[in-house]
């Protein structure tokens, strides 16, 4: 059940005519299913980790989640079955019937605090999808939109516990990370920042506001502006990898994922089977044992150095010892030891990428795509 989207006379007619507008989460979310298995649908999430840039997919689990699998007869589905797959879906993740029917329970609370109300004239959220003018397999859902004196924007909002990575309130991103240069990765995360570009793309306007709230009450706006040199790579190199890896079914390439290496294990021929390496795979394999040992030399080195800070934790008798700046430690009555920089781990930035984006895929039909020098 899904309907027009009925929103405020400022909001361009062109979006209103793109979109679609749905009465609970759960409806959004069978349509989200739907679109992925049908028409092997592309969401900024998607983007994110097919750009190599999410906290919570990566290459691999995109392609495994459409291939790995006997897939079943999607054509044929009905409404109430798509239904069903999104409530088993959402149940899989601990959520319940009230948890469906609240929407955006999380969103809403931030985008309508009057911190954060007060900077617009006017705004309108609701569970929609906005659908690309050119590419009907690429959609975004906005969690609202706003009107301001400089016209019309769009809204997302996150949570996270800690502001690493968050640049201050009011900051402005006028353009993508280029090669070469990350400064725009040091204002907000990549795995948002991604988010942003992949809805400024699929809405065609020229501003999204990201409302991050933190914990004690700290909210922060980042306006990031549109940046359509940016943006048309981004929108090339993903059509290229789903043309290849999610319609045609080639393998990505391979990586050091978990995903990849679960995959990969399924393969697995049989254990008495034995073949002579060629040069090239004797030079992996070579290459694979002189990693291994450094790494299990510095996995010694690890131990050596966390039992020296527990002894001298337990004679000092401290549960959590610092050097300013650096590192808190603290141990529980069991003994285990922990450290972590001393503002604490964000979620929000990727383990590993948050200096920079990575190149565009090698193995799309595009080999190269270019990185734009500029806007």
């Amino acid at each position: 059940m899904t309907r027009a989207l009925a929103a405020p006379g400022w909001l361009p007619a062109d979006i209103c005519q793109r979109a679609t507008l749905y009465p609970s989460r759960l409806h959004w979310l069978a349509d989200r299913l739907e679109s992925k298995h049908t028409q092997y649908g592309v969401g900024s999430t998607t983007v994110a980790a097919i750009l190599g840039v999410s906290n919570f997919a990566d290459p691999w689990s995109i392609w495994t989640s459409h291939h790995a699998q006997e897939r079943a007869d999607y054509d044929n589905y009905s409404v109430a079955d798509w239904m069903r797959m999104a409530e088993e879906s959402e149940a899989s993740k601990g959520r319940n019937a009230a948890d469906l029917d609240r929407g955006n329970h999380f969103e809403d609370p931030i985008r309508t605090a009057p911190a954060v109300a007060s900077r617009y004239t006017e705004q309108w959220g609701g569970l929609c999808r906005v659908h690309h003018p050119r590419y009907p397999w690429f959609a975004v859902s906005p969690d609202g939109f706003a009107l301001t004196d400089s016209g019309v924007g769009a809204q997302e909002v996150k949570t996270a516990r800690y502001g690493d990575g968050w640049s201050k309130d009011g900051t402005v991103i006028f353009q993508g990370p280029r090669r070469g240069d990350s400064s725009a990765l040091h204002l907000a995360p990549p795995y948002y920042l991604t988010q942003a570009y992949a809805l400024l793309e699929c809405t065609g306007l020229p501003w999204v506001d990201l409302t991050v709230g933190l914990a004690f009450h700290d909210v922060r706006t980042i306006r990031i502006m549109a940046d359509k040199a940016y943006q048309s790579w981004m929108l090339r190199t993903v059509a290229a990898w789903r043309e290849r890896h999610l319609i045609r079914g080639a393998m990505p390439e391979i990586d050091g994922s978990k995903s990849c290496g679960k995959y990969l294990r399924t393969l697995d021929a049989d254990p008495d089977d034995e073949v002579e390496a060629d040069h090239i795979a004797a030079s992996v394999l070579d290459e694979y044992a002189q990693v291994k040992t450094k790494a299990d030399d510095l996995k010694k080195r690890m131990e050596i150095i966390r039992n020296r800070v527990r002894a001298g934790m337990a004679v000092g008798g401290a549960r959590k010892v610092y050097a300013k700046g650096i590192a808190t430690a603290s141990i529980n009555s069991r003994g285990t030891l922990t450290n972590k920089p001393k503002s604490g781990r964000t979620t929000c930035v990727p383990k590993s990428h948050s200096d920079d984006l990575p190149a565009p895929q090698r193995s799309t039909a595009d080999a190269s795509p270019r990185w734009p020098t500029r806007c």
